[in-house]
């Protein structure tokens, strides 16, 4: 446990690692813990067999995977949920595409991920917004902006409604951008259809 600005926190330790090499690796983190090192430790992957192979280990408190409208992750989070770990949510805005702001017409630089034709990029291609994802957020545009949320606020309460377990981790650019996503939290969670 350390102290930030008086607050006690527990440190949590990611272990992004070979899959082969996992169990190699979390019991190296158990040791840690067990020295009083960290105070946690958790795995990004978005593996539902591999997160239930490791998540009932001691100190085991935490998962990092894709959580969004367009990959609810559902297998995934229940693992995560029976195991009661937190799930910090990455790519919460489907890296931008939930804010609305990128339309068929616009190009991303190429030193921008987004401009890329990266295997794993589904949500742009060739530094375009992904057609198929941009239809899906038209037919659901309407549900995640009720109650007067802006798409990025709605796409968060949707993960918040979605799972109790579920803390959204966006990434900004900016810091008027925060401030902007903070005022979801006054906004509520989303209605489930």
């Amino acid at each position: 446990m350390a102290k930030i600005l008086g607050i006690s926190i527990a440190g949590v330790w990611d272990a992004v690692s070979i899959p082969e090499r996992a169990g190699e690796v979390f019991d190296t983190l158990g040791l840690l813990r067990q020295e009083g090192k960290i105070g946690g430790f958790g795995w990004s992957t978005d593996h539902r067999e591999r997160l239930a192979a490791y998540a009932p280990r001691e100190g085991f408190v935490a998962v990092e995977n894709d959580f969004n409208v367009f990959t609810p992750a559902n297998e995934l989070m229940a693992v995560a949920a029976r195991e009661n770990l937190v799930s910090f949510s990455r790519l919460p805005l489907a890296m931008g595409l939930l804010t609305g702001k990128y339309t068929p017409a616009m190009r991303l630089p190429t030193n921008d991920v987004r401009g890329g034709n990266a295997e794993w990029m589904v949500f742009f291609r060739d530094g375009a917004a992904n057609p198929h994802y941009l239809s899906r957020l038209s037919a659901i545009r309407d549900l995640l902006t009720s109650g007067g949320r802006t798409l990025a606020q709605g796409a968060l309460g949707w993960i918040l409604a979605k799972s109790a377990i579920a803390l959204p981790v966006p990434g900004f650019t900016r810091p008027s951008r925060s401030r902007t996503i903070s005022v979801r939290w006054r906004k509520g969670r989303c209605r489930q259809r």
